[in-house]
């Protein structure tokens, strides 16, 4: 349950991966905040199993999530996802979990999400950023990214136990 006006706290990396080391940590964030290259960064640091939910759709789909977004629609797509994110929490246990950043639209996903017990990392990007790293993807504006954050920020921010910027 989000508690209103909370906000994660907002820890150095190092200091999250410390006080958590034997458990699972799950990223969320924005498209393009940077969640699978923070996931390769705690994998590097710590002895955890790095999983991609976008990846592991893929591998069981054998399409890439865009793909399935063409073919089958977003609905399609979630629960894809939503069956990504289950596998992804039970193998390994010990997993660093970078997810699609609309994963929280899904209840299920969110649910999953709670009753994992995991560590979850808000990364929490400054919206020029991923403007400025999307500049090149036509179907994505300021605009467009800012709705979206309005839309999705309070979902991250009631799964979040920590919020990294």
């Amino acid at each position: 349950m989000a508690i209103k006006g909370f906000v994660p706290p907002s820890k150095p990396l190092q200091d999250i991966l410390l006080a958590h080391e034997g458990e699972s940590i799950i990223i969320v964030g924005l498209p393009h905040s940077g969640k699978t290259t923070l996931g390769r960064k705690i994998e590097a640091l710590t002895k955890r199993v790095r999983r991609d939910t976008d990846e592991v759709v893929t591998m069981f789909s054998g399409w890439h999530p865009h793909e399935i977004i063409e073919r089958n629609g977003m609905r399609g797509f979630r629960r894809k996802e939503t069956f990504a994110l289950k596998w992804c929490l039970e193998h390994p246990t010990k997993a660093v979990i970078s997810t699609g950043g609309g994963i929280v639209e899904s209840k299920a996903s969110r649910t999953l999400i709670k009753k994992s017990g995991a560590i979850v990392i808000w990364l929490d990007t400054p919206l020029e950023i991923i403007a400025d790293r999307l500049a090149s993807h036509p179907q994505f504006d300021a605009a467009t990214i800012a709705e979206t954050a309005k839309k999705r920020n309070p979902w991250y921010q009631q799964l979040a136990t920590y919020r990294v910027t």
